[in-house]
Parts: structure tokens; C-alpha cells; sequence
């Protein structure tokens, strides 16, 4: 590969005050003796122990770093769009700290400068999770294959490396519902993955919640597919055609039986049927309304705090990959 790039580096950061000074020790060692100019963004996304207070420590020491520090912590995959905003490189790859190896970073680099504008890193074998959320994996990602347009691989990780045209593409997206493994895929440019096995950096592991990921599927697919409306849609004719076949039925029953209570049995059966698809219905159109409110909101994705550089990153400012 070519050195007379610059090489984008970036993870997000939350309470990772255990790990990012030997995150930042690795991934400097690999890139110093490969690339002339590189930089590592890390963006903190509402840390609250001393993660901040780390880097900044170390950029006293390491001529490369920059640290964006978000007002709050958000969803990670705002976060991810803050960390692809700030990074300036001809490439940019995003990263986990605490599962992805600094070490994979160069082959993805290589592939990428071979002409492959977004390469992802596919996990080897069974992701690090737990049988639960792995179950409920499998089970977002076969309904999403279904109802979308995108094929994704369950292995699929949020290690990946932009070309900066894909970059600049994701960037343009403004939607406020966003999934980067739809994203990359919705842009259309060449795509390949690269198997690796993931580590586990001093068995730190970001700590999710059931129902924020359970809410978050729900958006994504919402969000990426109009086929849910249109079953919605679907179902609504249906049952307004069995109703209007059932006053034919009932019609039926007055005119050529004399015992009609004997009926009920199988009133109670159509109308449980009908609220059920009802509040179906109700649910879909809900998620919709959900949905839209969000694209309404006017502002920002998101807040900066602070914003750190290295007291000699880019002494030659001509250097600088921005326009």
C-alpha cells in the first residue's frame, strides 16, 4: 500500500478508562511502521469514569490522537456516525476496543486499497454473546432479510474500513434512525468481508440493555422496509373482506336456522381473530408514527462537549488531509 496516505483509526469509548491506554499502545505500534500519516479518533461517548482524563494524559506523549468527547452518552450507532464525521483520512476504519485486534487493521487496509471500498470484518465461528441475544440474533436478522432489501450476515461486526467516497456517502444520509451495517450496504459501492477472530481486551465487555436493543430492532427494520406496512395494509383488506363475507354468513344463519345462539361458538372465534389482527395493525402503524415523529425533530444527531488534539499532531500543516 501506498504511504503517501493518511490512515483514519477510530473507536468509540465508554467508561474504557481499563483498556484504551494498551489500546492506543497497540494500535500505534501497528500503524507507525507501516504508514507515514495516520491519526487515532476516539470519540467518547459519555464516559463517566477517568477515560477522558487517560487520553488526554497520553496525548501528551503520542503525536497523533485526537478525542472528540460527546455531551451525553447516545446511541452507539450516533456515536459511530460522530466517530466517521470527525475522522479526515483517505481511509477510516471503525473499531471496537474491546474485541477487535488492532493487528487485522493493515490486511483491511490492503484490501481496500486494492479497490474495495468497504471491507467487514466477519467473525470466525460463534460471536462473543450470550445464548439469549445470540437466539434473538438470528431471529432480527432472518425478519430482516425478509422484509428488506439487505442481506446481512449474523457474523457480520462493526469492524469495518471506508474508503473515503464511502465515507462521504454514509455522511450524506441523514436519516435519524440509523444502523451503519444497513448504510454501507444501502450506498451500493463494492463490499467484501475478511474473517478474524475476535479477542476479549481484559474481559471487558460493554454492558447492553434487553430493551433498548429489542426497541432499536424495531426502528431499524421500520425504518429500512416498506413491506411491514403493506402487510399491515394487506391484513386490513383481508379482514375487512372475511367481515364483510361473515354479515353474508350471519344472514345466512337467520334465514335457514331457527336456533341461532347456537352460533356463538363461532362469533367468538372470528371476533377474537379480528381484534387480534386489529392490534396488529395498530402496533405496526404505531412503530410508523414512532418513526416519523423522530424525522421530524429538527437539530443536531448530536452534541460535542470538548474536543482534544495532540499538542503536535500535523506539525506540518500541509500535510493535513482537508479541504
Amino acid at each position: 500500500m501506498t504511504q503517501n496516505i493518511l490512515v483514519s483509526v477510530t473507536t468509540v469509548l465508554h467508561d474504557s478508562s481499563g483498556v484504551i491506554a494498551d489500546f492506543i499502545r497497540e494500535m500505534t505500534d501497528v500503524l507507525k511502521d507501516r504508514y507515514e500519516h495516520y491519526e487515532i479518533v476516539l470519540v467518547d461517548n459519555g464516559s463517566r469514569d477517568e477515560t477522558v482524563s487517560i487520553v488526554r494524559q497520553m496525548m501528551k506523549h503520542h503525536d497523533h490522537i485526537r478525542m472528540v468527547v460527546l455531551s451525553r452518552e447516545y446511541d452507539q450507532q450516533v456515536a459511530f456516525t460522530a466517530a466517521l464525521e470527525s475522522s479526515i483520512g483517505d481511509y477510516v476504519i471503525i473499531m471496537d476496543l474491546n474485541t477487535d485486534p488492532p493487528a487485522l487493521v493493515p490486511e483491511m487496509l490492503e484490501k481496500s486499497a486494492a479497490g474495495i471500498d468497504i471491507v467487514t470484518a466477519e467473525v470466525s465461528g460463534r460471536p462473543q454473546q450470550t445464548l439469549l441475544y445470540g437466539v434473538l440474533s438470528r431471529i432480527f436478522y432472518r425478519i430482516s432479510n425478509l422484509v428488506t432489501e439487505h442481506r446481512i450476515d449474523l457474523n457480520w461486526s462493526n469492524f469495518v474500513c471506508f474508503s473515503r467516497k464511502t465515507v462521504n456517502a454514509i455522511l450524506q444520509i441523514k436519516d435519524r434512525v440509523r444502523y451503519l451495517k444497513y448504510l454501507q450496504l444501502d450506498i451500493g459501492y463494492s463490499h467484501e468481508t475478511l474473517r478474524y477472530e475476535q479477542i476479549n481486551r481484559h474481559g471487558r465487555r460493554r454492558k447492553t440493555y434487553f430493551w433498548n436493543r429489542f426497541f432499536f430492532a424495531l426502528e431499524t427494520l421500520v425504518s429500512n422496509s416498506e413491506k411491514l406496512i403493506r402487510l399491515a395494509t394487506s391484513l386490513a383488506l383481508m379482514t375487512s373482506l372475511l367481515s364483510a363475507g361473515y354479515i353474508f354468513y350471519a344472514l345466512g344463519i337467520r334465514i335457514f336456522r331457527s336456533d341461532v345462539a347456537q352460533g356463538w361458538t363461532s362469533l367468538s372465534i372470528v371476533l377474537s381473530v379480528m381484534f387480534a389482527v386489529m392490534f396488529f395493525i395498530l402496533f405496526i402503524l404505531g412503530q410508523y408514527i414512532a418513526l416519523v415523529y423522530k424525522e421530524t425533530r429538527k437539530g443536531p444527531l448530536y452534541h460535542v462537549a470538548d474536543e482534544y488534539n495532540s499538542s503536535i499532531l500535523f506539525k506540518e500543516m500541509e500535510e493535513k488531509n482537508v479541504i
